[in-house]
């Protein structure tokens, strides 16, 4: 269908022939069922231009320079499609309005302008990340936009049903703040006629690439056509798909005004994230990197929407199977991020099995950083070593660590410190003892309280980023802590594990250590994420009761854990095999980095990861002090290089 430039301009003049003879005469009356290939038009002496779209209304929601605009496309789509046309359309609908003179509104929606497949999904996902509302294409959507969505695949004489549709409706009825994706972009001119003070994204990306990825995942989709009225992706060449997508971008630029238009292409390298989030009404206070989304985390055949449905109560009765969903979520700050071993002893062999891994980096951005009550810059072994902070001083700095064939969520989170009942701060540093020093004990006692708070707000986040990248639960997801680092590679068996909650079996302190825990279940992984904080907040006496039931022990992180998880029926689990342990960069004398783990009279039980560190990392040993008997400090991985 690609055509040489002669032959373009000899095709555009006859079309514009055929305008002008129309343009001198009364409205063609054509049937609404005639699948000709006419542009319904009428001339207007006083205005001087020709109106498109419509059904014999005067009263036109474009101007003169936008009709001029979507005339202009109609005779350079029938150039590749003859039997292309919009007769009998009336753009908006049932309840069309013209554009206000106050300019854009408020209150109205941000609409989506791209097709999908060119990362519509990722910008749903960073929306929702700000904190708005934001409709994506969702074959479980309300049976309005449900019917809308097959009313694309409609015959063309059918397609003057599209005028009843009350498209400012639609636009209210999810009370979102953007909309995207599948029928957005293909009833483009509807929606700007219903909300024509609204801004608009154009999701953007080369259209030869466009047309092969789109062709691909979904070669039944419909044409990147406005009012594609049942012509599919797969009934013309790969080049005409690319051509027509760009008469669309044209046809957006042209009709939408410059200052209410913001173009996005996340495939060209040059992402301005903050310039979105500031386009969509949004002034984070830290930069948060643009998602990242695998397109192939999801394939929807859209000839099947009207009989796609998704029983939750199904889903859950299911085990998990490789290729579901795994989301791994890091959380913690992020001058103590250890990711490398992550994502080169766990992550990547993840991917590597089959899993389908979504990682979200739930990383407060601040700088206060501590290792267990050891700050940074602090010396160690007797001042030969400097405990250093971590590599990363912002997430943009992790970016390209990921591999591309994977989601990952980028979320700099700042907790809110919430209050917790006083009890547990007291009973936790067990403050009737301390006498004279009360003042300093509870000081430190509520610090040590609102870090344990930070840890289940942290968790909470990381259960509304599953809930962000995907509304239907995950049946199984592992949390690790931001200093953990990973000693060898490792995948779990997740299609095999029991329901419930694991970690590792060592470190208890009477209850579930959870720097790595990996949880199997669909309302294990909710509760596992969103219980701790929630019982704390909302029924600390209830936990505090039952800690008093099982031991004599005053409540910590690890007991509140426990406590959260058998009140909330998730079982808890020890595995033998999580090789994991806590890390810290030492630098030492001469300026060389070692990755090191803690070997203190606390960490007794892990006896397992100190033999697999001194037999198979090469690392080195630091002790406390040169005297007899020596106090082991730090197993240490080879320096790097």
């Amino acid at each position: 269908l690609a055509l040489d430039p002669d032959r373009r301009v000899l095709m555009a003049m006859g079309t514009l022939c055929t305008f002008l003879i129309f343009a001198t005469s009364s409205v063609v009356a054509t049937s609404q069922s005639q699948s000709s290939c006419l542009v319904q038009t009428r001339f207007d002496s006083s205005k001087g231009a020709t109106e498109i779209g419509f059904d014999g209304s005067d009263a036109s929601v474009f101007s003169t320079e936008q009709q001029q605009c979507i005339a202009s496309y109609v005779a350079e789509v029938q150039l590749l499609l003859p039997g292309y046309h919009l007769q009998g359309r009336r753009f908006g609908g049932a309840n069309a309005t013209k554009k206000t003179t106050a300019g854009t509104s408020t209150a109205a929606p941000v609409l989506g302008a791209g097709f999908g497949s060119t990362a519509t999904r990722s910008l749903a996902v960073f929306g929702r990340q700000l904190g708005l509302k934001v409709h994506h294409f969702d074959p479980l959507d309300s049976p309005k936009w449900s019917d809308l969505d097959l009313g694309l695949n409609r015959s063309c004489s059918e397609r003057h049903q599209l005028n009843q549709v009350n498209f400012s409706e639609l636009l209210h009825e999810t009370g979102s703040d953007v909309l995207l994706d599948t029928p957005m972009a293909e009833l483009f001119l509807d929606f700007f006629a219903a909300s024509p003070n609204s801004k608009v994204l154009l999701t953007l990306r080369d259209s030869k690439q466009w047309a092969l990825r789109r062709g691909q995942d979904f070669a039944d989709a419909p044409l990147p056509v406005q009012s594609p009225c049942g012509h599919r992706l797969d009934s013309v060449s790969v080049e005409a798909a690319a051509q027509l997508f760009d008469l669309h971008q044209k046809l957006v630029r042209c009709v939408v005004p410059p200052e209410q238009l913001l173009e996005v292409n996340v495939f060209d390298g040059a992402l301005n994230s903050t310039q979105i989030a500031q386009f969509l009404g949004v002034r984070p206070d830290f930069y948060v990197p643009f998602p990242r989304v695998d397109s192939d985390a999801e394939r929807v055949n859209l000839a099947d929407l009207g009989s796609k449905k998704v029983s939750t109560e199904d889903a859950e009765a299911e085990a998990f199977v490789k290729g579901d969903r795994v989301p791994i979520c890091i959380t913690g700050q992020i001058r103590r991020l250890e990711l490398r071993t992550k994502l080169k002893r766990f992550i990547e062999p993840m991917l590597s099995a089959g899993h389908q891994v979504e990682v979200y980096l739930v990383m407060d951005p601040r700088n206060d950083t501590n290792y267990i009550h050891r700050a940074a810059g602090s010396r160690t072994a007797g001042g030969k070593y400097t405990i250093l902070t971590g590599e990363f001083e912002s997430l943009n700095e992790t970016v390209a660590l990921f591999p591309t064939n994977m989601t990952v969520i980028f979320d700099p989170f700042v907790p809110a410190d919430y209050r917790f009942d006083p009890r547990y701060a007291m009973m936790m540093e067990e403050i009737s003892a301390w006498g004279p020093s009360l003042g300093t004990a509870l000081t430190k006692a509520m610090e040590r309280a609102r870090s344990h708070g930070r840890q289940w707000e942290a968790l909470r986040r990381c259960w509304r980023l599953a809930q962000i990248a995907d509304p239907v639960p995950p049946k199984a997801a592992i949390r690790l802590r931001d200093d953990v680092a990973v000693l060898q590679r490792f995948v779990p068996s997740l299609e095999t594990m029991s329901r419930g909650v694991h970690v590792q079996n060592c470190e208890h302190y009477f209850g579930l250590n959870d720097k790595g825990a990996i949880v199997s279940g669909q309302g294990e992984v909710e509760n596992y994420f969103t219980k701790p904080l929630e019982l704390m907040l909302k029924n600390f006496t209830q936990l505090l009761s039952f800690q008093k039931s099982r031991c004599t022990r005053p409540l910590n992180p690890e007991s509140v854990l426990f406590n959260s998880m058998v009140l909330s029926h998730v079982q808890p689990h020890y595995l033998e095999n999580f090789p994991i342990r806590p890390g810290i960069k030492l630098q030492d004398e001469n300026q060389q980095v070692n990755l090191c783990y803690s070997q203190g009279a606390h960490n007794t039980e892990c006896f397992e990861d100190r033999e697999l560190l001194e037999k198979t990392n090469g690392g080195i040993k630091i002790y406390k002090t040169s005297t007899t008997p020596q106090e082991l400090l730090y197993i240490c991985e080879a320096p790097e290089q």
